[in-house]
């Protein structure tokens, strides 16, 4: 697996698997080993991803070629580079948990220690585990 910003400026770490080039999850310092971005769709994925939708974010990015928007009652948030926007983001109770600094050390693993367990204990094989 391998780790790749998209730009150097950016916050948000990929991590993508070196053999089918999946994207396996997504890390960024505001998550605080609290939230895991993922994208269902882009390979096998067994997650629960159950809990209910809390709002739309980055619609700044969502154009006409990729559909309607959605429908939905939920929050929709165009960016969140603007404080007002992200202040209100941020009020959003799910949401304002999920982000809240950790008190102590994770009791889970997080996407930072699943990548150092499967660098070192799978040297020779890529993610998907087929060997390089």
């Amino acid at each position: 697996m391998k780790a790749f910003k998209l730009r150097s400026t950016g916050e948000s770490t990929r991590i993508y698997c070196n053999q089918c080039y999946s994207v396996l999850g997504v890390d960024h310092p505001t998550y605080q080993n609290n939230v895991f971005l993922n994208f269902p769709d882009h390979c096998a994925n067994h997650a629960d991803l159950s809990r209910p939708l809390n709002a739309y974010l980055n619609m700044s990015d969502y154009s006409a070629a990729i559909g309607p928007l959605p429908t939905e009652d939920v929050p929709l948030f165009v960016s969140t580079d603007c404080a007002p926007e992200r202040k209100r983001f941020l009020s959003l109770p799910d949401v304002a948990n999920s982000f809240k600094e950790s008190s102590g050390p994770p009791g889970r693993v997080t996407l930072a220690s699943l990548k150092d367990e499967a660098l070192q204990s799978r040297p020779g094989m890529g993610v998907c585990g087929r060997g390089r």
